[in-house]
């Protein structure tokens, strides 16, 4: 199995942290696929994934699909042959290609085409490409023609929200964030559940989470304790029990499965 990242071209770089490409020739394989914030678009041009949820259901993923926000965890399953191309956008920025509240996606990876018919057009030609750049360059051509220009002044609060909670890595308090721009927690919530998917609290949950996971990855002298402190866990009950939350796992196993 390979992936490799792809640099989005304008205007689509101020939407889109990039774009990737795996391809598998088919042996099983699987992945913990946890929360992380963002939205995802996947265009599979081969055999699509299988979810398989923690209740043990199987589903097989929609060919093409937009991945909305993540309050849990899955695993996802490959048994044969895959090429996909994913679309990893910034969490500010699904709002500008889906003009209605994101909270509808929550938990949900709907086809493609069911929101936008017109993604049929682009079907055949994207099948028929010969490599990843001629994909990506489909790909480009409709999300471009899905950009449309929302409300800036929101699209910049928001946008401005989410940076103050990542450079805290989620250690933040709603109400401070909140004072900070002259909103009301309401409003904020009502911002975020529209423009992100959800609510201000959850994703500061979702950040603190992330960031544990990275210091579990890159961090190996720490103890857990100590990685729990350090990602705002103030004991280590409520650090095992976010864990469980978003990944099935404890702190340890996380670790060794990191291993």
């Amino acid at each position: 199995m390979k992936i490799k990242l792809y640099s989005p071209s304008l205007p689509l770089a101020a939407y889109i942290k990039y774009f990737w490409v795996l391809e598998s020739c088919g042996e099983t394989h699987s992945e913990l696929v946890y929360p992380t914030g963002n939205f995802q678009l996947l265009f599979h041009y081969k055999i699509p994934f299988c979810n398989v949820f923690a209740n043990g259901t199987k589903i097989p993923q929609a060919q093409f699909l937009v991945s909305g926000q993540k309050s849990s965890y899955s695993n996802v399953m490959t048994y044969q042959q895959h090429g996909v191309v994913g679309v990893e956008l910034y969490p500010f920025a699904a709002f500008a290609f889906f003009p209605f509240p994101l909270s509808e996606f929550l938990n949900q990876a709907p086809e493609l085409s069911d929101i936008y018919s017109d993604w049929n057009h682009y079907i055949w030609e994207f099948l028929d490409c010969e490599n990843a750049q001629e994909r990506i360059q489909i790909v480009e051509s409709f999300l471009n023609s899905k950009l449309y220009k929302s409300d800036q002044r929101d699209f910049r609060l928001v946008q401005s929200c989410l940076v103050e909670m990542a450079k805290e890595n989620g250690q933040i308090a709603i109400h401070q964030l909140g004072q900070q721009y002259n909103l009301s927690e309401r409003s904020l919530e009502r911002l975020f559940n529209q423009q992100v998917g959800i609510s201000p609290k959850k994703y500061s949950e979702i950040l603190k989470f992330n960031n544990a996971m990275d210091l579990i990855k890159s961090q190996t002298h720490l103890s857990l304790t100590e990685i729990g402190y350090l990602s705002g866990y103030y004991d280590q009950s409520h650090f095992i029990k976010s864990c469980k939350q978003y990944s099935g796992q404890t702190p340890s196993s996380l670790r060794k499965l990191c291993a």
